[in-house]
């Protein structure tokens, strides 16, 4: 029988290092199979690759279209050309398909879309529709919202053209007026000129026989000069009134001159104003042009009611010229009468100078 030794019965002593595995074992192990590894590697970027490129890309084009503004009332109502809502209408029904898909320029047919697909939202707080087409193919997505800009153009060009021809006569209608109280100003003016030249050759003849028959008639000078010095006093008085209101009419007319140049520089201003917000909005529309846009038609109507207020002005001043000229057609009667005045003046002295000559005749024989 085989002796045992009690040692043999005693548990071994644990060493905590004997399951640790060496970095170099791992190492070992890559370094073995770094072929298959490398090969997965490539393998799956290969793979990734030619998914990656072979993935259709879809890509979101953008465009922001408003309505723009026919006018705007004096009360501050405004009227645009087209509702969001007629603008909306036409572009989900796909009204202005066929125009804008016949207008798209491809080098193969087989790139031209068969239908196209809209999505139009308003943007909040805004008077402005966002339209959004997809497409893979960049430019022809840059085609078609720009196709489709021009084509609401079209649709609202008749409204456009029918809200300038309407300013266009009334800039004319004005400009017509002006030019007819221009010349009644002128006419007048001249018909004044003639009869001031003419009382002035009247009164002056006159002047000279009263002259004539006071010096000849020295025995009547004191009573009968007394009388011609206030007739003459009175008509110089009304010359001076006649020629005041003559500077007055003179005044009024510089002042109508000046408002026909502000009515025709306004004029010019709208006109220049109407064809760059014409050009605005053909062109490509972004947030600035709708403010732009919005801006040049705030100028225009400040415009017109600065042309109505002009022409306001020139209406009165057209009214207190009339008023000179009737008073002085009045002064005129009254210098009329003080003529009649020293014409049997005249007449009396002459007689009163025949009953003295006869005398002094009678006299001498």
């Amino acid at each position: 029988m085989m002796n045992k030794n009690p040692s043999d019965f005693q548990p071994q002593p644990y060493d905590p290092y004997e399951d640790e595995i060496e970095l170099m074992d791992y190492l070992k192990v890559l370094w073995k199979w770094k072929y298959l590894i490398l090969l997965g590697t490539l393998a799956c970027a290969l793979i990734a690759g030619i998914v990656s490129f072979n993935m259709t890309k879809i890509y979101s084009i953008k465009t922001v279209l408003a309505p723009g503004v026919a006018k705007v009332e004096g009360n501050g109502t405004i009227t645009y050309i087209a509702s969001l809502q007629e603008m909306k209408t036409l572009i989900e029904t796909g009204a202005l398909d066929p125009t804008v898909l016949k207008q798209i320029k491809v080098s193969n047919e087989r790139d031209r879309p068969g239908a196209l697909s809209f999505k139009v939202t308003t943007p909040k707080g805004s008077n402005a529709l966002e339209v959004t087409y997809e497409t893979p193919q960049i430019d022809i997505g840059l085609q078609v919202l720009t196709h489709l800009n021009q084509a609401l153009l079209q649709k609202f060009d008749g409204i456009v053209k029918y809200f300038n021809e309407e300013y266009t006569i009334q800039m004319r209608s004005k400009v017509s007026e002006s030019s007819k109280v221009a010349e009644k100003i002128s006419k007048l003016t001249s018909e004044i000129a003639a009869a001031r030249a003419e009382n002035r050759s009247r009164i002056s003849e006159l002047e000279a026989k009263i002259t004539e028959k006071k010096s000849k008639i020295n025995a009547r000078e004191s009573e009968k000069e007394t009388q011609a010095n206030k007739i003459r006093n009175r008509i110089a008085s009304i010359n001076s009134q006649v020629q005041g209101k003559e500077k007055q009419i003179k005044n009024l007319e510089n002042r109508l001159s000046d408002i026909g140049s502000e009515i025709v520089r306004i004029g010019k201003n709208t006109d220049l104003l109407l064809k760059e917000r014409n050009t605005l909005l053909s062109s490509r529309k972004n947030e600035n042009n709708i403010l732009a846009s919005v801006m040049y038609t705030n100028t225009i109507q400040q415009n017109i009611s600065y042309l109505n207020t002009l022409q306001g002005s020139a209406n009165g001043v057209n009214h207190e010229i009339y008023q000179e000229n009737v008073a002085i057609e009045g002064l005129k009667n009254d210098i009329k009468d003080l003529e009649a005045q020293e014409v049997n003046l005249k007449k009396q002295t002459e007689y009163e100078k025949e009953t003295l000559l006869s005398d002094i005749n009678e006299t001498n024989l």
